[in-house]
């Protein structure tokens, strides 16, 4: 299950660089509507669809060098390495951080984006196995802070201004970290006098999700 911690907020939003030969280019977080756009233009593993999606996510993460300059443009230089290697790039934009993170890049960046995706939903999984999605998760949080969250091209580092992707998904958890502590406001303290064995299971539930280890705050030792 993963938790809302801080190392999960510090990376979220945080820009990548990428080293190809001689040239380093910086890759912009890219946004929920591409993210969303992208899986469905790669839905049906068209050559097609997959060529629009790599392209769609390619606008977003690197701007265009001027036609002057050729060797400033990413979209030329991903476009010359093997396949693997384009295949790491593409996995790398879509890469949501969370506490299990592979150290072997997938194969197909769309299916490791959704495996991510369930692990990060796992604290809300409704009944039935059922999880969120990212649209779901951004819906949310735009029910929560408002649409100046979900649209701010003074506060987003994308290039369309809406908000990254990862951040999304894990202020989510932050807001289902905020959703758990209402729930233990409104337990009955009574019947936790005595719990029985299912109740205690879901109070250690609700307050590992309502209050989540952080790793930073454990791994720092703070003088006295």
């Amino acid at each position: 299950m993963s938790a809302y911690h801080t190392q999960l907020a510090l990376e979220a939003a945080r820009p990548f660089p990428l080293e190809i030969g001689r040239a380093v280019f910086v890759a912009r977080p890219v946004s929920v509507p591409v993210v969303l756009q992208a899986m469905a233009d790669a839905a049906d593993r068209s050559v097609a669809g997959v060529l629009a999606s790599r392209a769609r996510l390619l606008a977003a993460a690197f701007p265009r060098a001027p036609w002057w300059c050729p060797w400033r443009d990413a979209h030329r230089a991903i476009a010359r390495l093997d396949e693997p290697t384009q295949q790491r790039i593409f996995s790398r934009i879509l890469r949501v951080p969370h506490d299990h993170a592979p150290s072997v890049v997938s194969e197909d960046p769309y299916a490791e984006l959704r495996r991510q995706q369930r692990a990060l939903s796992r604290p809300s999984a409704a009944p039935g196995g059922r999880s969120a999605t990212l649209l779901l998760a951004a819906l949310t949080c735009r029910a929560r802070f408002g649409e100046s969250w979900y649209f701010n091209p003074d506060r987003w580092p994308t290039h369309d201004g809406y908000v990254p992707h990862a951040v999304a998904w894990v202020e989510y958890l932050g807001v289902t970290a905020l959703e758990a502590r209402e729930k233990l406001a409104a337990f009955d303290a009574r019947r936790l006098q005595l719990p029985t064995r299912d109740q205690q299971t879901e109070l250690d539930r609700v307050l590992a999700t309502a209050f989540p280890g952080d790793p930073l705050y454990a791994a720092v030792q703070y003088p006295h």
